[in-house]
C-alpha cells in the first residue's frame, strides 16, 4: 500500500502537494555491456522492474527537501496525513511510514537542514495532539462505563460487568478505537478484561483515577441516556434521571458502619505497615483517604461509600493470612 496521495490522473493536474504517479514499472538502469574483438556485443539491456514503496518514499523525500520556504513543509505533512485519514483508514498508515522511514532518512542525511527541523516539529507537535485526544477518548470511555454500571447496581457499581464492544458502538466508536482503548486501560490497570475483550472490570485503580478526573463530583451524577448490553447478555436501559439511579440502603447506619471502619484500620496502620509491603501499605492509605474525603463530604453517598469499604475488605483479605487475622475476622466480613 502506498501511503502518500498521488496525482489521480496524468492528463488533469492535480494538487501541487502530491506526488506524481510513477507507473507500474521504473527503470533501473543498463546490463552491463560486454565488446568481444570480433565485433560480437553482449548486454547492455534496459533494466526495469515493478515500482515498490521504497520509489515512492525516495520521491517523497525529493519533494520535501525542494519546498520553499521550509515552513511549507507542514502542510505538505499535513495534506498526506488527511488523504491517509480519508481513504486508508486512520492516519497510522502514513505517521508510521513518516516515522520509521522518511524521518529517519531525513535525519540521518540532512539533519541540519530546515526543511528536516520543520519536519520533526510537526511530526512530534502532531503525535502529541493524537496522543491527547486519545486520552480524551479513553477518559470518556471509563467514565461512561462506570456510569452505565452505576444506573445498573448502584449499591456496587464495581462489580457491573460491561461488554465494552457495546459500550464503544453506543458511544459511536469504531471498533479499532474501543479495543485500542480497552488495551490502554487495561495497561494501566484501571479495567480488567479477557480474550477478545467481551468484558470490563473495574480495578480500585479506576475509582481513585475516575476521582481525579471528575473532582469531587461523583462520575455517575447525571447519567445520560444509554443502551449497553451487560456481558450476561440482559439488555441494560440508562436514562437520565432514571429512578432506579435513585440511591437507597436498606440500612441508616452505613455513614457509622463505614466510620468506625476507617477508624479501626487507621488505629492498626503502625503495625500493618511491618507486615506488608511499602506499595500495599500506600495503596492501603489511598483507600482510607478516599473514604474519609466522601465521609466528610456535605451530602456523603451511602451506596459509593459501601462500595469503597467493600472493596477495601476485599484487599485486605487477599493480604497474607497472619495480617488477615491479626485485623480480626469480624473488621473483615463483607455484607451478604
Amino acid at each position: 500500500m502506498i501511503p502518500y496521495s498521488i496525482v489521480p490522473d496524468a492528463d488533469q493536474p492535480g494538487c501541487e502537494l502530491d506526488l506524481d504517479d510513477l507507473g507500474p514499472n521504473r527503470f533501473r538502469g543498463f546490463a552491463t555491456m560486454f565488446s568481444y574483438g570480433n565485433g560480437r556485443v553482449e548486454g547492455g539491456e534496459v533494466c526495469s522492474s515493478d515500482t515498490t514503496v521504497q520509489d515512492y518514499d525516495e520521491k517523497f523525500i525529493e519533494k520535501l527537501l525542494d519546498l520553499k520556504p521550509p515552513q511549507r513543509v507542514r502542510d505538505y505533512l499535513q495534506h498526506h496525513l488527511d488523504y491517509s485519514i480519508r481513504n486508508l483508514g486512520g492516519d497510522a498508515p502514513f505517521l508510521d511510514q513518516f516515522e520509521c522511514v522518511i524521518l529517519h532518512a531525513l535525519e540521518q542525511h540532512y539533519k541540519h537542514v530546515p526543511a528536516t527541523q520543520v519536519a520533526r516539529t510537526w511530526f512530534n507537535k502532531t503525535m502529541d495532539n493524537i496522543h491527547k485526544q486519545q486520552r480524551r477518548e479513553r477518559d470518556h470511555f471509563l467514565s461512561e462505563a462506570f456510569r452505565v454500571a452505576h444506573e445498573h447496581n448502584p449499591s456496587n457499581p464495581f462489580s457491573v460487568n460491561i461488554n465494552p464492544r457495546e459500550l464503544g458502538k453506543h458511544l459511536g466508536f469504531d471498533e479499532g478505537t474501543t479495543t485500542r482503548i480497552m488495551h490502554d486501560l487495561v495497561d494501566d490497570k484501571l479495567v480488567t478484561s479477557g480474550l477478545g475483550m467481551h468484558m470490563l472490570l473495574f480495578t480500585a485503580q479506576s475509582r481513585r483515577y475516575l476521582e481525579q478526573l471528575h473532582g469531587e463530583d461523583d462520575p455517575q451524577a447525571n447519567p445520560p441516556a444509554i443502551n449497553i448490553h451487560a456481558s450476561h447478555r440482559a439488555t441494560v436501559l440508562v436514562q437520565s434521571n432514571s429512578p432506579n439511579s435513585a440511591q437507597s440502603m436498606g440500612s441508616q447506619d452505613v455513614l457509622t458502619e463505614v466510620r468506625s471502619f476507617t477508624e479501626q484500620l487507621m488505629a492498626q496502620l503502625v503495625r500493618l505497615e511491618t507486615m506488608v509491603s511499602a506499595e500495599q501499605t500506600a495503596d492501603i492509605k489511598a483507600d482510607l483517604e478516599y473514604i474519609k474525603r466522601k465521609l466528610d463530604a456535605p451530602e456523603p453517598s451511602k451506596s459509593l461509600l459501601q462500595t469503597a469499604k467493600n472493596e477495601l475488605v476485599k484487599k485486605l483479605v487477599g493480604l497474607p493470612i497472619d495480617v488477615a487475622k491479626s485485623l480480626g475476622m469480624g473488621m473483615l466480613a463483607l455484607p451478604t
